[in-house]
């Protein structure tokens, strides 16, 4: 299904929104957009992770 070269790129790409999301939620004041925002792409950062895990792990078995 994947290239084990796209499989890296997205695996760096996604490591890079986890470990920023990670210092803005971190770095910002509670209640202000962008601890909100922050939160957010932290949340989208680890399901993309997840994805990408069972993605490669079925086209493994296949």
């Amino acid at each position: 299904m994947l290239s084990p070269e796209v499989g890296k790129a997205l695996l760096r790409w996604i490591a890079f929104i986890v470990i920023v999301a990670g210092v803005g939620v971190l770095a910002a004041p509670r209640h202000s957009g962008a601890f909100v925002l922050s939160v957010l792409m932290l949340c989208v950062g680890l399901l993309s992770g997840g994805l990408l895990y069972l993605v490669l792990r079925g086209s493994r078995r296949s």
